[in-house]
């Protein structure tokens, strides 16, 4: 596991300093202005690492900063390490946000506009472009409008020099550099200082620690247990395979006799 960072080395593009910093209803506000290219009368009060799940046995997400406004669901995400799964991560995220947001009855034509966007240290997609821009398009003809109010947004920071908006590359500059170059980052270069001064903000993060790291072990702990899982019914599966009875097959492999019964039911036997 990689060192985590002194709170004194914290920098905006940081997890922990993103999410408090635009906890700062006017800040968040005025980024997605800034990132979208759009006009906002108000905007929910930011809700940070937002946690999401369709059901209680569901895959569970953290989001980073989730708010809204009358028309559009917004979810920012800062991305400091290249899992290889930005796209799918997307497609994951917007559909719990619409689960989230959608009330008993609600019609379709309600849905509201769904914008997640990710600021990457690093580029997403490895064509040079500073920014990438996903809507869905059909295939066969795209003068075919398909408003499915989905939007996928992810931000370079790389090659952030080759914005033309001036307000969206030196916010980008700043992620990367921590060089602040504009009336706005300037301001939120001062809420980075002001929160490193405070003695309770340490003591904030400190904590934050404790529980990312116990999330993270909990998940390694799932991820062995699943595996663990697979392998005993991979072993359930071979049993039968060699026409072991289902309970053989489950004292070979360990799993409850009704699980090895329903497996049964799809490989049945050779006799």
């Amino acid at each position: 596991m990689a060192k985590q960072k002194s709170f004194e080395e914290l920098s905006l593009a940081d997890n922990y300093m993103f999410t408090r910093v635009m906890s700062n209803l006017e800040e968040c506000k005025t980024l997605l202005e800034i990132l979208l290219k759009i006009k906002i009368t108000e905007i929910r009060i930011p809700e940070t690492e937002a946690t999401l799940a369709a059901s209680y046995d569901a895959k569970t997400i953290r989001l980073d900063v989730r708010t809204s406004d009358p028309q559009h669901e917004y979810d920012i995400e800062m991305q400091t390490t290249d899992k290889k799964d930005l796209p799918l991560r997307a497609r994951y995220y917007q559909s719990l946000m619409d689960i989230e947001s959608t009330q008993r009855g609600t019609k379709y034509k309600s849905l509201k506009q769904n914008v997640v966007i990710f600021i990457c240290l690093y580029d997403p997609f490895g064509k040079s472009e500073p920014v990438y821009t996903f809507r869905n398009t059909c295939a066969e003809n795209s003068s075919v409008n398909y408003d499915d109010k989905t939007v996928k947004v992810f931000y370079n920071c790389e090659n952030c020099d080759k914005i033309e908006d001036a307000e969206t590359r030196a916010f980008l500059k700043y992620v990367a550099t921590k060089q602040p170059s504009s009336n706005y980052t300037s301001r939120l270069e001062q809420l980075v200082r002001g929160l490193k001064v405070t003695l309770r903000e340490q003591l904030y993060y400190n904590n934050w620690l404790e529980i990312t790291d116990e999330i993270r072990e909990e998940a390694k702990e799932e991820a062995r247990a699943e595996g663990a899982h697979e392998k005993a019914v991979e072993a359930a599966r071979n049993a039968l395979a060699m026409n072991l009875t289902a309970e053989q097959a489950a004292q070979i492999s360990s799993l409850p006799l009704s699980e090895v019964q329903a497996l049964q039911k799809h490989h049945p036997t050779n006799s």
